[in-house]
């Protein structure tokens, strides 16, 4: 909605989301050779629903200024039938409101400058309350995010975007090691430092060469653990969270034609990263190609796009991520094809 508030231009934007799921999930044992059996460990049918809502306001304070204002609702309920043992079924609710600053700055006609201070709020996912590792008395995180932002194309042929953020979390869930075995846990408080830039260039005949680049530290700055074995307390204040790499990369080309055909092939670098919160394990660096080939074009106003695409090409093995001294293999070679509707 474009109306007029004090005599200046306003943009209201409202709405809701809502979103259904359900997750059948078992897990079994494994021999120590790592081969299933068939002893069933859990069975479990989750049916979550989520909802919110939310509503932003922006307020041109002058043809460069901006200010911007929200405020968000979300609530999601977890119903979860535990086939087993009928007493461990349950059902869960959380909610929160989320509220939103902003700010932007247009210092030139090709450079904007915005500065946001946001609350955010994410719920357990299914598997993390009920999965394998799974712990139903999982609480949400919630953040607090602080964040720098500047938009540029000095030139056709050229766009960057740089941001600079501090985010304080609560509640961060982390897998851990239990008694051995895996398992979800919330892990007090985090802090995540980072820099982020995106560089792409246009050059003729519809190539375009992009750069990703992430720069980060997450750390633990209120963790501790009490272990009732040994009665002392583990104290892991200034560790790097686990699966929290310092350095993170995208690179590639992308091409398009102006008939509705595009391609792409990038390269993802991460850096080596801990799977511990006590910073004793660490699965080594690796970088994967993949490449994506789209057509899309409109039919009787109805858009369409058809795609295919190629995960880790070459096939590489290496861990995508860990929970203590286990590590978890990554996909292989992983062929996907895909038809999308739009109007």
């Amino acid at each position: 909605m474009n109306h007029t508030l004090f005599g200046l231009h306003n943009s209201l934007i409202f709405g809701p989301t809502v979103r259904f799921d359900a997750a059948d999930v078992q897990s079994y044992g494994v021999t120590p050779e790592g081969d299933r059996t068939d002893t069933l460990k859990s069975d479990s049918l989750a049916e979550p629903m989520f909802w919110a809502i939310y509503v932003q306001d922006e307020l041109a304070i002058t043809e460069a200024l901006k200010l911007s204002f929200g405020l968000r609702y979300d609530e999601a309920r977890f119903d979860n039938e535990d086939r087993l043992d009928s007493e461990d079924s349950d059902s869960v609710n959380m909610n929160a409101f989320s509220p939103k600053f902003g700010l932007s700055y247009q210092l030139f006609s090709h450079t904007t400058v915005f500065a946001n201070v946001a609350k955010g709020f994410a719920p357990p996912t299914v598997s993390r309350l009920y999965g394998s590792s799974g712990n139903p008395d999982l609480d949400p995180e919630s953040a607090l995010n602080y964040e720098v932002s500047l938009r540029t194309a000095p030139v056709d042929w050229l766009d960057l975007t740089t941001a600079v953020y501090l985010m304080d979390v609560t509640d961060e869930i982390i897998t851990v090691q239990v008694d051995g075995e895996s398992k979800n846990v919330n892990a007090g408080e985090t802090r995540h430092k980072g820099i982020e830039a995106e560089l792409n260039l246009h050059l003729p005949l519809g190539i375009s060469p992009f750069v990703n680049l992430t720069f980060q530290n997450v750390e633990f700055t209120d963790y501790k653990v009490y272990n009732s074995r040994s009665d002392t307390t583990n104290v892991y204040d200034g560790n790097t969270l686990p699966d929290a790499p310092d350095f993170k990369m995208v690179a590639g080309l992308r091409y398009h034609h102006p008939v509705g055909i595009s391609y792409s092939l990038s390269a993802t670098y991460e850096d080596e990263k801990y799977t511990d919160e006590a910073n004793e394990y660490e699965i080594p660096s690796f970088t994967v190609w993949d490449t994506r080939l789209e057509f899309k074009s409109k039919l009787k106003g109805i858009g369409y796009s058809v795609h295919a695409s190629v995960k880790n090409i070459f096939d590489k093995t290496y861990f995508a991520s860990g929970s203590g001294a286990d590590v978890y293999p990554a996909s292989p070679r992983t062929f996907l094809v895909g038809v999308s509707l739009s109007y």
